[in-house]
């Protein structure tokens, strides 16, 4: 991994002030525990749930009536048909709570971040959170005991209406967040496993000769979705993050024939179906011959933007004797930096100054 951008600031911490120089916001990007990222993409169903009961009685307080299934997005119900057992809010949290306690036991940083999360990402339910440690949003997993709570320790006096605060730009914030996760600094690929930790946001006092509120307000909200934006990406960045590669399960039927030439008739077979994987970058993890049938199986993994005319290709290869199938199975991680160029003698005459040549 390399060196942090800014060494006097902890790995993926970025401060930035927005255009007009008003509004400064400290952030940390950190990767989140694999088993809270597993948890959290398991648990997609029921974080979808929740914003969808969220939002049913906030349309409720307005005097809107609203079916909360038309609130939420149904693209990836096909994708996550598996409901988990969870009935509340309750439950959710204190599952998800007791993930984060075994990361905790590593790093100090995961202690009572469940509390302050104030949103999920991409799209409102991916495996990505937002940390608000500044105070300005609405946290996402507090009750109704919790939130008037909140309210009543915070100062009885309230803010002059002609003043702009950090929790005027919170829905600003929350859609930069989803931008950002959406859209990743990878081939704008979205983001898995990352935490935001919204540390600060600072607003410039403004002067009494210049406009309204309303008008600054309007004016800051441009600069402030693309500076938490730009920001996300930059710590992420700071991380030497990596690409994950879509997976195909391939199961390999390959029959053989009896009689003469049994041994060296599979070994050709073998042979081929081998180095039709090995050359789309695919990895066998195993084989086994099935008793009493004159079948191998073979089973390997192959990425999916390797998988075209894979079929046909095996095919052609082996003349029929064997025969695919490919299921989804996931994503596994290129360990490759997108970001290396060579910087030694022998990589600089090999490869050139950009890489891009053919060694």
């Amino acid at each position: 991994m390399a060196a942090p951008k800014d060494k006097s600031l902890p790995r993926g911490t970025v401060v930035v002030h927005t255009t007009s120089k008003q509004i400064t916001i400290r952030l940390r990007v950190r990767p989140l525990p694999t088993a809270v990222t597993e948890f959290l993409d398991s648990n997609v169903g029921i974080v979808r749930q929740l914003y969808a009961e969220r939002q049913a009685k906030e349309t409720a307080k307005q005097g809107v009536v609203e079916d909360a299934k038309e609130v939420v997005d149904h693209e990836d119900e096909e994708a996550h048909p598996q409901m988990v057992d969870l009935k509340s809010m309750i439950d959710f949290r204190a599952k998800l709570q007791d993930t984060f306690t075994e990361a905790a036991a590593q790093s100090e940083s995961w202690s009572n971040v469940v509390d302050k999360i104030a949103a999920f990402g991409p799209r409102r339910t991916g495996p990505n959170i937002l940390v608000d440690i500044a105070g300005s949003c609405e946290k996402f997993l507090q009750d109704e005991q919790q939130a008037k709570q909140s309210e009543s320790d915070s100062p009885d006096e309230p803010p002059r209406s002609d003043t702009l605060t950090a929790k005027d730009f919170s829905d600003k914030v929350l859609y930069a967040f989803q931008l950002a996760m959406a859209q990743g600094p990878l081939c704008s690929e979205p983001c898995q496993g990352l935490a935001v930790f919204l540390e600060e946001v600072t607003v410039a006092a403004t002067p009494e000769d210049e406009s309204s509120s309303k008008d600054i307000h309007g004016r800051l909200t441009g600069e402030v979705i693309k500076t938490v934006r730009d920001s996300i990406r930059q710590g992420f960045l700071d991380w030497s993050p990596r690409l994950l590669l879509a997976m195909y399960s391939c199961e390999i039927q390959a029959s053989r024939r009896f009689g003469a030439g049994l041994t060296r008739f599979a070994a050709e077979v073998l042979g081929r179906v081998y180095g039709v994987i090995t050359r789309r970058r695919g990895r066998i993890v195993s084989e086994s011959l099935k008793e009493g049938t004159p079948f191998f199986t073979i089973l390997s993994v192959l990425p999916v933007a390797e998988s075209f005319g894979f079929s046909e290709d095996i095919r052609k290869r082996t003349s029929g004797a064997a025969s695919p199938q490919l299921v989804f199975q996931g994503f596994e991680m290129l360990d490759e930096d997108p970001f290396w160029v060579p910087f030694t003698e022998d990589e600089l005459e090999d490869l050139g100054e950009l890489a891009d040549k053919e060694n």
